[in-house]
């Protein structure tokens, strides 16, 4: 259901972004993304505290702060898409498009990491953003399949081959909508 929603967004998203398209985003991300991301780690909270005496305002300040981090992320990735995308408007390349993607959640990643850490350590500040800009530039390369297919295959040829093989020994292709809501709930 998520990705459905996401996939709808995320294709129609192109070289035009609005304010209103800003607004879309920013309101579908939080449904695919800020949902599913509370919920796996209120659980995961739940599930490790088990039985044991844990304090409940410990718990709910955890939850409350993956909560506020993960909307500060959303709103900021999603402003500083906006922006780039309406200053290198003219010449929107799929490749412009991927690394402004990647870029926007780094930066927004790395936002919140600085506003809402749990410890402030160079994971939080500067690993995991990293690894969102590079897991949401993923995301952006599963959701168009022609033109990443173009992309990989002219920058990244010996890279394209094997990831293709592995794909067909797979069978991914099949399982391309679960493995983007996948990604989006972990991004």
């Amino acid at each position: 259901m998520f990705s459905i929603v996401y996939d709808y967004y995320v294709y129609n998203f192109r070289n035009n972004m609005n304010k209103k398209t800003l607004l879309q985003n920013i309101q579908n991300d939080f449904v695919c993304v800020t949902l599913p991301q509370t919920t796996i780690h209120t659980a995961a909270i739940l599930i490790t505290v088990g039985n044991t005496n844990f304090d409940k305002g410990e718990v709910m300040k955890q939850v409350g702060i993956k909560t506020a981090s993960s909307v500060t992320t959303i709103v900021g990735r999603n402003i500083l898409k906006f922006a780039l995308l309406n200053l290198v408007k003219k010449n929107m390349t799929f490749e412009k498009q991927l690394y402004c993607r990647m870029a926007s959640c780094y930066a927004a990643s790395t936002i919140s990491g600085l506003v809402f850490p749990v410890k402030r350590t160079y994971q939080t500040v500067l690993v995991t953003p990293i690894l969102k800009g590079i897991t949401s530039g993923i995301i952006f390369l599963l959701q168009n399949p022609k033109e990443s297919t173009k992309f990989m295959r002219y920058r990244f040829p010996h890279e394209f081959a094997a990831i293709t093989n592995l794909t067909k020994a797979l069978k991914l292709n099949n399982y391309r909508p679960q493995l983007i809501s996948v990604l989006n709930a972990l991004n």
